[in-house]
């Protein structure tokens, strides 16, 4: 019986197998070229007929429709409720209510015996003292963590993970700002992404694409950031002012952080995710405040009866 049951499954196999292919509306069979190996090369079907994009890479696809893309999306994070609360919420998800560091130092690699009673509680005591530091660095109530004195590195963390979550990228520079009484002199300067830019809107060259410097392997060499918002209007002078910042000093200190997620081999800047929803986002917005619009107009609209009967008869023939 075994056999025959898997003797049935196969033929029931082939038959479905043999049947055609239906569109994605059900309205008749997908056609495929004779010489197409895949359903995705067809030029015939009526899904695929004229659907003829443009083999872009990675940067030829981002970077010269980034500044449209990132208008839009900021537009819509400020204005459009789904928007802004998918961002809320990619941002508890990313940093939640606080950040702490959790040193875990490898000992073999430090070059200590883990048998070693006396070194096993060395090696834990230095991650102790790294979270420590890290705690301190981050909880300073002058908030010298940060260049600019507005936040500490809860806030910071916060604000670069919303960047994150807007445009899917963020940028900051590291400084050094010796001040008496401080514990550290090393600082955070948070960078708006859309200060990072070619000088003076000269076009994405070889080695210079979407304000970043690269070598001919491409790794980043330096930055050029602008020393304000090209949209800060009252203040001009510096909108057209760029400044060069190498990727790290010559022993190795980073001097500017550029993160994003690399989706494609070669991609020098990120795209927002909401690239992909700004349309439907936008008329899904439009038709929910036409629906609003109609609520309100038709509640205001009143109806009035005339009649000689009295109040109660005229109520009661309604």
């Amino acid at each position: 019986m075994t056999i025959e049951f898997a003797i049935v499954d196969e033929l029931a196999a082939v038959a479905a197998a043999a049947q055609p292919q239906m569109s994605a509306d059900g309205a008749g069979p997908l056609v495929r070229d004779a010489n197409s190996a895949f359903a995705a090369a067809s030029a015939s079907s009526q899904e695929l007929g004229g659907y003829w994009p443009a083999l872009h890479s990675a940067d030829s696809a981002v970077l010269p429709e980034r500044a449209i893309t990132v208008a839009r999306t900021h537009d819509l994070v400020r204005n459009d409720p789904t928007a802004s609360a998918a961002v809320n919420r990619l941002l508890d998800m990313l940093v939640g209510a606080a950040v702490r560091n959790a040193s875990h130092p490898d000992i073999e690699a430090l070059g200590f015996d883990r048998k070693d009673k006396a070194q096993r509680l060395l090696v834990r005591d230095l991650g102790r003292a790294l979270d420590r530091e890290f705690r301190l660095f981050l909880k300073d109530p002058g908030k010298r963590c940060d260049a600019r004195r507005k936040l500490t590195g809860q806030g910071i963390f916060r604000l670069g993970a919303r960047t994150f979550s807007t445009l899917n990228e963020t940028c900051a520079a590291m400084m050094w700002r010796p001040e008496r009484g401080a514990r550290y002199a090393t600082c955070i300067m948070p960078v708006d992404p859309e200060r990072l830019s070619n000088p003076y809107g000269q076009g994405d060259l070889g080695n210079l694409r979407g304000g970043i410097e690269f070598s001919d392997i491409g790794e980043p060499l330096a930055y050029h950031v602008r020393q304000a918002h090209p949209g800060d209007w009252y203040q001009t002078q510096k909108t057209m002012v760029w400044e060069r910042i190498p990727r790290a000093t010559p022993w190795g200190r980073p001097l500017f952080i550029h993160a994003f997620e690399e989706e494609r081999e070669g991609q020098s800047r990120a795209i927002s995710p909401f690239a992909c929803l700004v349309p439907l986002l936008r008329m899904v917005s439009r038709y929910a405040q036409l629906e609003l619009n109609n609520a309100a107009l038709n509640a205001l609209m009143g109806a009035f009866l005339t009649s000689n009967l009295p109040p109660d008869a005229a109520a009661s023939q309604l």
